[in-house]
């Protein structure tokens, strides 16, 4: 359900974007809140007859929005946890969707950090949720920087999580053949701009495909894991520029210094030492560039990883652990499966 409130951050060029690719958005409505240092976030509420105990919140990756999970209705996980009772909520971080985006000669500007989605951007969404729905918990489900984001919020002991999904996600990298390593040597570009226009190569990707399958992006997926089409769909309009500072923390998680909180403590530290207050499945795509099964099982409470070794049609990249062919089949399962199993658990 769209209005002009729904569209009032979107820009012409994205909205021309979601014009062209028919996106019709599954959610029933968009909420919108304020974090603590006053941007305005949109919430896009997925709700049809929850009868589960506790909420979910989607929480997309890096760069990305609310339509990672509902880029398309055949292939929206939003849609189909709220068909299957969930009351879901899908948020889209400062700067990205349908939230609050910099503009020039304004107090909202580029240069927010890892720390800002973290410790504000959560927190509000989280309040805001669990305040409409009256319930004390909620499930997180987090893809790719969304899982990163939860790995931090475990390490802190958030204690309002019952429990939570990671989707190709882990808090170090290093010492694993992730894509990250080569891309960390564009670091110093962050140094002239205050954002990295990192949905180029996506949208170059998206066109180019039409016309060679060659050109799909296997940083994004695994090629013959994909619907070509809706691929195209994925990459024009899930992506927006990154704040530099955020890539510049995301760095001492591929490098092995470690991700940072505000007090200069390793988030990665903190939870080995402090331990897991609620339950963290990480799943992990066989062929995933992004993130490697190695690098996804270093963290969580359950492993699971999609590929042909372990008897699924693909091997799995990044995004189509989401999107896939057959991650309706395959992976959605699994997702289900672990929220039933800790909706009746107590932790903390």
């Amino acid at each position: 359900m769209s209005s002009t409130l729904d569209s009032q951050y979107i820009r012409k060029s994205e909205q021309r974007r979601l014009d062209r690719w028919n996106v019709k958005e599954s959610s029933q409505k968009v909420e919108f809140i304020d974090t603590s240092d006053g941007w305005t976030l949109a919430l896009s509420s997925y709700t049809k007859k929850p009868n589960k105990k506790y909420p979910v919140l989607l929480c997309h990756g890096l760069g990305a929005n609310r339509l990672a999970f509902d880029v398309d209705k055949q292939a929206s996980l939003a849609l189909h946890l709220a068909n299957q009772g969930y009351d879901v909520y899908a948020l889209d971080l400062r700067g990205h969707g349908k939230s609050q985006k910099p503009r020039a000669f304004s107090d909202k500007r580029w240069g927010w950090g890892f720390n800002d989605y973290c410790h504000k951007d959560l927190p509000a969404a989280i309040d805001h949720i669990l305040q409409q729905t009256g319930k004390p918990k909620l499930h997180y489900i987090g893809h790719s920087m969304g899982g990163v984001l939860l790995y931090s919020r475990a390490a802190v002991q958030d204690p309002r999580i019952q429990s939570a999904i990671t989707i190709g996600s882990s808090l170090d990298y290093s010492g694993t053949d992730s894509i990250f390593h080569s891309l960390i040597k564009f670091k110093a570009l962050g140094n002239l701009l205050p954002a990295i226009p990192v949905h180029w190569p996506s949208l170059f990707s998206s066109w180019g495909a039409k016309y060679s399958e060659k050109l799909i992006d296997s940083v994004l997926v695994n090629p013959p894991n994909v619907n070509l089409n809706l691929y195209r769909k994925m990459a024009a309009v899930t992506l927006h520029p990154v704040s530099s500072k955020v890539l510049f923390d995301l760095a001492g998680s591929i490098n092995g210094k470690g991700l940072l909180a505000p007090d200069g403590s390793c988030y990665s530290t903190l939870l080995k030492d402090r331990g897991y207050l609620f339950p963290i499945l990480s799943l992990a795509g066989a062929a995933d560039k992004q993130c490697p099964p190695v690098a996804a099982k270093r963290f969580g409470t359950q492993h699971l990883i999609f590929g042909k070794t372990f008897g699924h049609a693909h091997d799995y990249g990044h995004d189509d652990l989401i999107m896939g062919k057959n991650a309706k089949y395959e992976t959605w399962p699994e997702i289900i499966t672990w929220l039933e199993k800790n909706e009746g658990v107590c932790n903390g």
